[in-house]
């Protein structure tokens, strides 16, 4: 072999070992960016900031699973109401971009409110929920609920017959259901659990706790999965969706120690107008002697909406309420405690509904609550419980800033009083 050739060999052999060479790191670099895609996706995308509370993160694939059953559950709503056109290609393509979105500041508040109340209740109350209380009522939510079968005839004794659906013939036992005291109380029956209940829910749920942990694609005939499923596990579920529940029952009945159940209460009614000078001219008519429930039905903003919106005036009649744990504005409770019985306040009352003239028609120094008082009243305390907590914690998120909110527009002027009204005889004028 010649030394030219020799040369050319040479050459030949660098140039395949530099072909080799690329060929080898495109190779490599491919690899390294698909192996970093991945890492990103699996290990760094899922640890990501979305929000912290009091120093504990939040991440984006708690964000992620949260988001998926939101998901999911608006789906099997629609379905279930027969409304919207969500398939199952919308579901699946909506559960596999969740990875991608921008944050939903539905979903990531949502996280926060859960993270206080975790954090609170174990702190400031010393409440927490173990993994058997969770699953526990998990379940229950599954118990088939009796149904109540048609009223048998007045020689027909009830009984505790059960149907192939369940359905449940009730007992004698009756529960009165206290009403205003204008009304004739109704009466709600008591009815038996299902027979089998328990079993049954114990067996429904372990399924569905199997089943939500699949992934998005749509699985036919199957009646959970039929559209795609969240891809939680049975954890996941009971702590994003069932432990704030439980500890919000169990924070409101600490709470409730505390709830007076037979208050001061006062039975009240008002007008209501969008301004001040309105309020005063109503007031000046009471002066001279108008009815207040006849004022309020043909003045009041409140009563004049309720009449165009299809509804019947009731002379701004409120019931009963205490000056704590009701569902009105505490401003408004608070004036109008200090209105004497039998008497309208003589100085308008502003809150953000407007302002308003309160007459007290009677005050009860102990008159027990409703259930339904009972209910708001214990609402209201966990309420401003957990508004406090909130207000006292460090969060911080990775929302973008919210839009500025726009101006509201002036409030618009309230009809006039009429300029001449007749005395009426039922009106005690406020001197």
């Amino acid at each position: 072999m010649t030394r030219g050739q020799m040369s050319r060999a040479a050459r030949e052999r660098r140039q395949l070992r530099n072909l080799y060479s690329a060929v080898f790191a495109v190779v490599a670099l491919s690899l390294l960016v698909v192996g970093f895609s991945v890492f990103s996706s699996v290990v760094l995308k899922p640890n990501e900031e979305v929000a912290k509370v009091n120093g504990e993160t939040i991440t984006r694939g708690t964000y992620n699973k949260l988001r998926r059953w939101t998901l999911y559950q608006q789906d099997r709503s629609n379905q279930a109401l027969g409304t919207g056109s969500t398939t199952a290609t919308d579901l699946t393509t909506q559960l596999k971009s969740v990875d991608n979105e921008a944050l939903d500041a539905t979903t990531v508040n949502q996280l926060v409110d859960n993270a206080v109340l975790r954090q609170k209740a174990q702190s400031d109350k010393q409440v927490t929920a173990t993994r058997d209380e969770l699953r526990a009522q998990a379940i229950k939510d599954f118990v088939p609920q009796p149904t109540e079968s048609p009223t048998p005839s007045a020689c027909t004794t009830p009984s505790p017959a059960v149907s192939a659906s369940a359905t449940i013939t009730p007992t004698q036992t009756s529960t009165p259901t206290e009403g205003p005291p204008t009304q004739t109380p109704t009466w709600t029956p008591t009815l038996p659990p299902v027979p089998g209940g328990q079993a049954t829910a114990e067996a429904i749920y372990s399924d569905f706790a199997k089943q939500i942990g699949n992934g998005p694609a749509p699985q036919a005939g199957n009646g959970i999965c039929q559209s795609g499923c969240p891809g939680l596990s049975e954890d996941d579920y009971l702590n994003l969706l069932v432990q704030p529940r439980v500890l919000q029952d169990k924070v409101t009945e600490k709470l409730a120690a505390s709830i007076i159940t037979a208050p001061e209460q006062i039975h009240a009614q008002h007008i209501l107008t969008d301004t001040e000078a309105g309020a005063k001219a109503i007031i000046q008519m009471l002066d001279k002697g108008a009815d207040f429930t006849k004022t309020a039905n043909t003045q009041s903003k409140e009563q004049l909406d309720n009449v165009k919106n299809g509804g019947k005036a009731n002379g701004g009649d409120l019931g009963w309420f205490a000056q704590k744990g009701s569902n009105y504005d505490q401003t408004f409770v608070d004036g109008a405690f200090a209105v004497p019985t039998g008497k309208y306040s003589t100085t308008p009352v502003k809150t953000s509904f407007g302002y308003h003239v309160i007459k007290v028609l009677e005050r009860d120094p102990h008159r027990a609550l409703t259930e339904t008082d009972l209910s708001t009243a214990k609402s209201t305390a966990y309420t401003n419980w957990f508004n406090s907590m909130k207000q006292a914690s460090a969060i911080t998120t990775k929302l973008p800033p919210s839009a500025p909110v726009a101006t509201q527009p002036p409030a618009q002027e309230p009809t006039q009083p009429p300029a001449d009204v007749q005395p009426s005889a039922t009106i005690e004028p406020n001197h």
